[in-house]
């Protein structure tokens, strides 16, 4: 079902198929199993060859969803941002994907790693950051709104952050932690 994707089929006992549905026309697919699991499956065949006579044929074989996803080409360190240059693709079993890797180029390109990533290996999410917006000890102004009266105070941030993500800061007069939400190159909303 992947729509980036293709289903490939292998076989078995292909040749004994052919010969036993050469002259077969049409084909029935009577029952249908899959083990998800192994990417097994067998199915029960049936149709009418040209004599008339009704054929069956219990065929079985092995199933994959090869899904193309964008990986790096040559090896990431931490911190380094992706580049389109440094992006390709491959062909990988869906299976041997976990549920936060990286499907699509534009999601990849842009990104910074969070600790090294492998040439040619699916990239999760976790992963992947995008630009920091905040850096741990360089300063931030930190904002709150509420009814049109805007505070900016000042301080230093405690951790890395992308857009949208988490920034503890201690304020530079009082020495307070706050936490706020990364909002622009070295800006940080509090409150809300």
């Amino acid at each position: 079902n992947p729509s980036n994707g293709k289903l490939v089929i292998e076989l078995y006992n292909r040749q004994d198929l052919q010969q036993q549905f050469a002259n077969v026309s049409p084909i029935c697919i009577e029952a249908l199993e899959q083990q998800a699991k192994n990417g097994k499956f067998q199915a029960k065949l049936s149709g009418t060859n040209i004599t008339g006579q009704k054929v069956s044929y219990n065929l079985h074989g092995t199933y994959q969803y090869l899904l193309t996803i964008p990986v790096v080409k040559h090896p990431v360190r931490k911190g380094e941002v992706i580049t389109k240059e440094n992006v390709t693709t491959i062909e990988i079993s869906e299976h041997k994907l976990t549920k936060d890797t990286v499907l699509q180029e534009k999601t990849l390109v842009g990104q910074i790693a969070r600790n090294s990533i492998a040439s040619h290996q699916p990239v999760s999410q976790s992963q992947v950051s995008g630009a920091l917006l905040t850096q741990k000890n360089h300063p931030v102004t930190l904002q709150y709104e509420n009814e049109g009266i805007l505070i900016k105070v000042y301080g230093k941030a405690l951790n890395d952050a992308s857009n949208g993500e988490l920034v503890r800061v201690r304020n530079s007069k009082s020495g307070t932690i706050v936490e706020g939400i990364a909002i622009g190159p070295n800006l940080v909303r509090v409150g809300e």
